[in-house]
């Protein structure tokens, strides 16, 4: 869908990967037939000529895909709280997502992930070439968002909140 960023990303990835030419930038993710915001075929047809780039569509098991990248990049333009970047935080990759509500509150600024600035494919390509060129960066955001999963994200403490603030709206507490 366009509103997930899909735009800026590839032309992100168009910048970025004349730079990274061993780097694999992967677009997962099912096709919404549906949805006006959806990219159309001959977009993708094209995009999919891209050296570097892959788009690989539903991933059933997206946890097996966050275990072998270094990277998670959601540059969306809106999003309730995406669970996707909770569950690449829990697999320790470095994510980059959008300065957007959700977004913003799934990662630590500078500490688990690194925000951009909403439809600036610019910038994202600038903070994707930071990243890459700096190993050191990924790891430690990386490492940084899995103790940060663990704490803030894991299931338990979530269904504990959901259940104690049910029960206050409810007159329960």
């Amino acid at each position: 869908l366009y509103d997930k960023g899909i735009n800026e990303f590839v032309s992100a990835v168009m910048i970025v990967s004349k730079k990274y030419t061993d780097w694999r930038f992967i677009i997962a993710g099912s096709y919404d037939y549906e949805s006006p915001a959806a990219v159309d075929q001959d977009t993708i047809k094209k995009w999919k000529q891209i050296s570097n780039l892959e788009i690989i569509g539903y991933v059933p098991h997206i946890e097996t895909l966050f275990s072998k990248s270094s990277i998670v990049c959601l540059p969306s333009y809106r999003e309730g709280f995406p669970k996707c970047l909770m569950e690449a935080s829990a697999a320790s990759c470095a994510i980059i997502t959008t300065d957007v509500v959700g977004c913003r509150d799934a990662i630590v600024d500078d500490k688990t992930g690194i925000l951009v600035n909403v439809r600036d494919h610019k910038d994202l390509a600038n903070k994707l070439d930071f990243l890459i060129s700096n190993e050191d960066e990924i790891k430690r955001l990386g490492m940084n968002g899995r103790k940060h999963a663990e704490i803030f994200f894991d299931k338990e403490i979530i269904t504990d909140k959901f259940i104690r603030l049910y029960n206050e709206l409810s007159g329960k507490i």
